[in-house]
């Protein structure tokens, strides 16, 4: 019996706001019985009836498996969507929106004589087809700024380097601990005229966005000459 079993019952009972009680009875067991279900199902030597697990998958709108641990999505006609692309219900359920979404667009301009714009299912699936990967990318970068320290490549060496001393890299200038920065001159024969850019999360986060606006730009000009070609 999956060990993930007593937690996915506490969850889905608290989501629907049920008593232990208020479930066992919906389910036609006691509640000395359900409860052992939630807390000490390991040690029950027949552990849960099949005509109970079905009980309770009807009882929440959710599918066997995802009581038992083996599917991570309630709806089952989400689990195949969800073994092959990684979306959660949540995903899955923000694209059947978005397609419905489309179809009541659609519908409006068809009724009230509009031109026909460009579909959100359509730009889904370009988006999807060209570009998806690097603008997802960019907006992991925004999140989660990965690379923070500065590096060089070290020629003698042949290979990257971390600055081992604040004449390379400058670091806690100005009574930001732990910080970066970066000195940038306007002029190579003049290395003394510069400007220190702080390494901070707000730095990295303007340059994530840049990058996304970027991939934006891109996807729109590539939209316009694949569609041309057509």
């Amino acid at each position: 019996m999956s060990s993930i079993l007593p937690n996915r019952l506490k969850e889905l009972r608290e989501e629907n706001r049920f008593t232990q009680e208020n479930v066992a009875i919906k389910i036609g067991v006691t509640t000395k019985t359900y409860r052992t279900w939630e807390k000490d199902i390991e040690k029950m030597k027949s552990g849960i009836k099949s005509i109970n697990l079905i009980a309770l998958a009807h009882l929440y709108s959710v599918s066997t498996d995802y009581i038992l641990g083996l599917s991570n999505c309630k709806n089952i006609s989400n689990h195949y969507i969800s073994e092959k692309t990684g979306l959660n219900d949540d995903s899955i359920n923000a694209l059947e929106l978005l397609k419905l979404q489309d179809e009541n667009e659609k519908r409006n301009q068809k009724i009230l004589n509009l031109e026909n714009g460009i579909s959100l299912v359509d730009i889904m699936n370009f988006s999807f087809k060209w570009y998806i990967k690097n603008i997802l990318n960019s907006i992991r970068d925004f999140i989660y700024a990965k690379y923070k320290i500065p590096v060089y490549y070290h020629k003698d060496n042949g290979k990257w380097v971390c600055p081992k001393s604040d004449y390379e890299f400058p670091k806690g200038q100005f009574g930001f601990q732990d910080i970066w920065w970066l000195n940038l001159a306007s002029n190579e024969a003049a290395p003394y005229d510069n400007k220190p850019i702080i390494l901070s999360d707000t730095f990295f986060e303007s340059v994530a966005i840049k990058d996304i606006e970027k991939q934006l730009y891109d996807l729109i000009i590539l939209y316009y000459e694949v569609n041309e070609k057509k």
